[in-house]
């Protein structure tokens, strides 16, 4: 197997600038769990800073740490990794250096990232991973990604993707009418006919109703869609697969059914996190709607200002543990041995890619291709369209049986 380039398994290091402070120095390289760190300037690396180098400062005059600039420190950079070099050179480089973590620029001499010599080692063990790994569940099986390089089910998985999300809310839509109707007729209650004109957009009561029907109707649309997302055969599953693939990516993990199916189905980077996100947003946002339209609510306005802080509060520290819990109960369930299985084929595919690719910098373009939403947004337009011809069809035929 042909060693990757230097390129394809640097990390997004973020560099420091001259103007920064030593103590920033210091925190950065804390965070980023790296003992020195390049100095950019315009793109360009002009030095670095390293953890002896600090100390010879800090332990002789401790109040430097907030006086002293960066720029004023600066020293050479010991070598510059060119990212198309091959990973051999990368380790002689480190040999001879002595470097525990060394700067990547490009052909350009443009700053791309930094390569540590343990990254160096594991890639030459063949266990290194790309920067970061994404992907999606579709119809079809797992889709996976680098951002540069993808692997699994292709293009026409992801329009079915987008097609298929679109297909199940509008079933949810459906089924959210039907439990109205349903509720209307037996319990005769008058909010049950409100919600089915609000569901219809045909309501036109008070302000105050109005937002609390909006807030009813889309907490029951959101929860049918989720208990319809996971019941709908092999979505959650390929999620599942998906999630855990990745998971055995990151943790270094040989991409073989037992490891895999020991990973967890969370992931903190699934975009149900975000969707949690903006529907707490959504909800509180109309909770605080329906208060200010309220007489109570306009003059006890440093009571609606609590209210808005604490919620802001609770939303900002839990809407990721919120969002685990949905993929959890809702948006992934345990996945069966050809649902791993696909998500192997997507993982190997997309490694034995990343690694066999000749390193460029991505364009804005090809990162909006290979992560798979354009071809999402495809598919949700077009059963958009077919789903509107639908319903124009059975508008028709419930007319024509009502006369």
């Amino acid at each position: 197997m042909p060693s990757p380039p230097v390129g394809s398994i640097l990390s997004f290091i973020v560099p420091l600038e001259r103007a920064d402070s030593l103590g920033k120095a210091l925190f950065q390289m804390k965070k980023q769990q790296v003992s020195a760190l390049p100095v950019v300037d315009e793109g360009l690396v002009v030095g670095w800073v390293n953890e002896d180098h600090l100390a010879d400062i800090l332990l002789g005059d401790a109040d430097a740490v907030d006086r002293v600039r960066v720029g004023e420190v600066i020293a050479p950079v010991p070598a510059l990794l060119d990212a198309s070099e091959p990973l051999e050179r990368a380790l002689a480089i480190f040999q001879a250096t002595g470097a525990a973590v060394l700067p990547v620029v490009w052909s350009d001499g443009r700053y791309q990232g930094c390569l540590t010599r343990a990254d160096a080692l594991l890639a030459q063990a063949g266990k290194m991973t790309p920067p970061r790994v994404g992907g999606m569940a579709t119809p079809l099986g797992v889709y996976l990604t680098t951002g540069v390089v993808d692997g699994g089910v292709g293009h026409l998985g992801l329009i079915l993707a987008g097609m298929a999300m679109a297909a199940i809310l509008w079933i949810a839509q459906g089924v959210v009418f039907l439990l109205f109707t349903i509720g209307y007729s037996v319990s005769g209650w008058p909010f049950f006919r409100d919600l089915l004109l609000m569901a219809r957009d045909s309501f036109s009561g008070p302000p105050t109703e109005e937002i609390l029907l909006v807030i009813v109707t889309s907490s029951v649309l959101m929860l049918v869609f989720l208990t319809l997302l996971r019941l709908v055969p092999k979505m959650a599953g390929y999620h599942a697969a998906e999630h855990q693939t990745v998971n055995a990516i990151e943790a270094g993990e040989t991409l073989t059914p037992d490891q895999v199916q020991r990973m967890p189905r969370v992931h903190p980077r699934c975009g149900t996190n975000l969707w949690s996100l903006l529907s707490l947003v959504y909800l509180g946002a109309a909770v605080l709607a329906v208060l200010l339209s309220t007489r109570f609510g306009r003059e006890n306005l440093s009571l609606v200002v609590t209210l808005v802080i604490v919620m802001s509060l609770l939303i900002m520290l839990n809407w990721k543990r919120f969002g685990g819990w949905i993929q959890d109960h809702f948006t992934t369930r345990p996945a069966s041995p050809d649902e791993i299985a696909s998500g192997i084929r997507a993982g190997e595919e997309v490694l034995a890619r990343h690694f066999h690719t000749a390193y460029t910098p991505p364009s804005f373009a090809q990162r909006i291709l290979h992560q798979g939403l354009l071809q999402v947004v495809i598919g949700v337009v077009l059963m958009g369209i077919l789903l509107q011809l639908l319903n124009a069809q059975l508008d028709y035929l419930w007319h024509f049986l009502v006369k």
